[in-house]
């Protein structure tokens, strides 16, 4: 089981490690080979969409109360930036470059990040 009502949901592509945003304010990591919770690190808001970063160094998550991204590092397990976009942003994806984050946002907006 997953805490937090699990919103969006990624994996590493070795398949190893699952993420998952919890609409109760946490970025979960969990260990699929063993079933294990490696870390649940606080948002300080409800986590909507996540993505991984193309090297798979930052893991971003959506926070649509706080209208930001909360970006976090996927080796430290930290919270390195916090983006604000405004609005209400839900869905996160990134472009084949790896270099823009396209956030679908329920306020009625598109937003670009590079």
């Amino acid at each position: 089981p997953l805490p937090g009502r699990p919103q969006g949901l990624a994996l590493s592509s070795d398949g190893k490690e699952l993420y998952s945003a919890g609409e109760e304010g946490e970025l979960t990591m969990v260990d699929l080979e063993t079933g294990v919770e490696k870390a649940r690190i606080s948002l300080g808001a409800g986590g909507f969409g996540l993505a991984v970063t193309r090297d798979e160094a930052q893991i971003w998550i959506t926070t649509p109360a706080t209208g930001q991204i909360v970006v976090v590092d996927r080796a430290s397990r930290m919270i390195v930036a916090r983006i604000a976009l405004g609005g209400k942003p839900r869905r996160i994806a990134f472009d084949q470059s790896g270099n823009t984050a396209v956030i679908a946002d329920e306020a009625g907006a598109i937003h670009l990040v590079r």
